[in-house]
């Protein structure tokens, strides 16, 4: 038999046995009642405590037992800086401490003099070389010994050691669970957590017969604001919608980051669809931000989509899903606001992407086509340029028109690939008609995501450096008006650069927006179009006959040529020449074709343009007279 100083007689086995015990405990609340009541037991005291450092000056208790009822109450809210009470000595000294008598220490509190405290032994609790708290060993019944002899202070203070090192891999691990659950940039809640706590919610809404929505939202303009102004910039951005977040939902709600500029709000125990519909238009108007950054500033939104339990009865992963799936109708739908998932939604998101697949799968197999449509002076009959138009020869549904398939595109980034597809085929044909001696200008349409992507006029330097032999003035892009107004600043340096390249830019659509001289004197382009539907109205509408004539004007003043869409009859090709338009471009001079048609439609096109010329201006003067312009 093996004696252990303060043990009298027991045998070592045993205290070793013991102390294993006590070791692999992996509650801490557990672990300290068990270590803290073996010191207590170990030296003969009526109780013990766990007094934790909760910031760099302020001790506060975690954990206690064999206290006096009176005292569990005040302990549970007692903190007290670290200068005060025999806790706070030992920690700035390091050092263990015992008073047998509690009231004549100097550093003795009154308010546990008054409940009882007559001794007490005081053990700093290390957590590496750092003391993160104290063992604290009382006597409120008795009196404690004279002197604690050495052998169980040593054992006392292993005891208070284990404790620590119990602590520090507590702390681990809450570190760790922490970091599996948590985003680092945010500080939100990541995937991992967004399952554990929407399962814990679904259950609880059972249990209470309440509602669990789950809202997941996008951020519009995210993207736009990470390719001009950097990841810096995306990241500060992404961080302050975190804080908003967590400023306007409810403390009972998590927010979680999913990865990108994707988010989601768990809202438990709703009452109803109004308290859920409450917190969804907090969170669509905190997330309008306006981000300016190095001069330049960006108006963001979001998107959101909303399922609620048990309305929607799915698993969690589903639930997820299905809101999901509304936040990109959201989306589709312009952004800034908010959509609740449905069975209709879902098929018609399967039917998108369907679409979107079938897209992809025609850019792959070179199944889309440039089709030419004319643009001419009425005046003489001249072919001036070609504007090149999409046209899809799918091989189920036959050839199609972009209403088929833009819109579609236009919602993912095939359109950047439609657009890249169309532009290098428009420059191939700009060589082959060189090669034959055809100066034809070219207009191409590009859309507002191609044209708004970082290094877009590089691509299309190199892309101008692959056909040396194309002259780039022949070659003009096409952007629509309320592209170049939305964002007047980034419009006007793409124009600026696409110009030193020598390519030309026209303002298509002109009239629909709401460009006006400042604009046009800021933007360089080379050509505006007046829109299909005021040439189409303009001899029965005086409105639209007049904003012709001021879309004319402007195109005068700034000394830009004008090209008017849609003309569909002679009549609307005279009126153009008595307000002083004279290119014009449409389904009277020719429907979009293809390049075979090209050459026959040349060939005919000698015969009618002698028709156009020669036409009889009686019309002309009674249509003056019709309309009070007699000058």
């Amino acid at each position: 038999m093996t004696s252990v100083p303060g043990f009298g007689r027991a045998p070592f086995p045993e205290f070793i046995e013991m102390l294993t015990d006590i070791v692999l405990e992996h509650d801490f609340s557990r672990f300290f009642e068990r270590a803290a009541g073996a010191a207590a037991k170990l030296i003969g005291a009526d109780g013990a405590a766990l007094i934790m450092l909760e910031d760099d000056n302020t001790l506060c208790y975690r954990f206690f037992l064999g206290v006096p009822a009176q005292m569990q109450s005040r302990l549970t809210h007692i903190r007290f800086d670290i200068s005060e009470g025999t806790a706070g000595a030992a920690m700035r000294q390091r050092r263990s401490m015992y008073n047998a008598d509690y009231s004549a220490s100097p550093h003795a509190m009154a308010g546990y003099v008054e409940a009882g405290l007559r001794s007490n032994m005081i053990i700093p609790v290390l957590s590496g070389e750092h003391a993160i708290g104290v063992l604290a060993i009382s006597w409120f019944f008795t009196p404690g010994p004279a002197v604690i002899d050495d052998d169980k202070m040593q054992l006392a203070q292993l005891l208070a050691n284990m404790i620590g090192a119990a602590f520090h891999r507590q702390q681990l691990a809450n570190e760790l669970l922490r970091q599996a659950q948590h985003d680092e940039l945010t500080g939100l809640g990541n995937r991992a957590m967004l399952a554990e706590c929407l399962s814990h919610a679904v259950v609880s809404a059972q249990r209470q017969e309440r509602l669990v929505a789950v809202l997941v939202m996008d951020i519009d303009g995210f993207k736009r604001i990470n390719d001009r102004m950097g990841h810096a910039a995306g990241d500060r951005l992404l961080q302050e919608v975190a804080n908003r977040l967590r400023d306007v939902v409810r403390r009972s709600d998590t927010i979680v980051r999913l990865g990108g500029d994707e988010f989601v709000v768990v809202l438990p125990c709703a009452r109803n669809l109004s308290e859920i519909n409450r917190v969804i238009l907090r969170i669509i108007t905190a997330l309008k931000i306006r981000v300016t950054i190095n001069g330049r500033t960006e108006h963001v939104s979001t998107s959101l989509g909303a399922t609620v339990y048990p309305l929607d009865e799915s698993s969690s992963d589903i639930l997820i899903a299905h809101a999901d799936s509304a936040m990109y109708i959201a989306k589709r739908r312009g952004g800034n606001q908010y959509c609740y998932f449905d069975r209709m939604l879902e098929q018609k998101q399967h039917e998108l992407e369907a679409a979107e697949q079938d897209i992809q799968r025609g850019l792959e197999a070179n199944e889309f086509r440039l089709f030419f449509q004319p643009i001419v002076d009425s005046r003489n009959g001249e072919v001036l340029a070609f504007e090149a138009l999409i046209r899809w020869q799918h091989p189920a549904q036959g050839l199609l028109a972009p209403a088929a398939f833009i819109a579609v595109a236009e919602q993912t980034n095939l359109i950047t690939e439609i657009d890249a597809w169309v532009l290098e085929a428009a420059i191939l044909q700009l060589a082959q008609w060189q090669a034959q001696g055809k100066c034809w200008t070219l207009s191409i349409n590009i859309s507002a995501r191609r044209f708004e992507l970082p290094g877009f006029t590089e691509q299309l330097r190199m892309l101008l450096a692959r056909y040396p032999e194309v002259d780039p003035t022949r070659l003009r892009l096409e952007i629509v008006e309320s592209l170049a107004v939305s964002d007047l600043d980034h419009a006007a340096g793409i124009i600026d650069e696409c110009r030193k390249l020598g390519v030309g830019c026209a303002l298509d659509d002109f009239g629909t927006g709401y460009a006006s001289i400042a604009y046009l004197r800021k933007l360089s382009v080379t050509v505006l179009k007046i829109d299909r539907s005021f040439v189409d109205a303009m001899l029965t509408v005086k409105e639209d006959l007049a904003l012709v004539q001021s879309v004319i004007g402007l195109a005068n003043i700034f000394e830009l040529d004008c090209v008017a869409e849609g003309v569909e009859s002679h009549a609307q090709i005279q009126a153009l020449r008595e307000v002083g338009c004279f290119n014009v471009q449409g389904y009277f001079i020719a429907p979009p074709m293809p390049l075979l048609q090209l050459q026959s439609w040349l060939d005919e096109w000698q015969h009618k343009r002698h028709e156009l010329i020669t036409y009889s201006f009686r019309w002309a003067a009674s249509w003056n007279s019709a309309s009070g312009n007699n000058g």
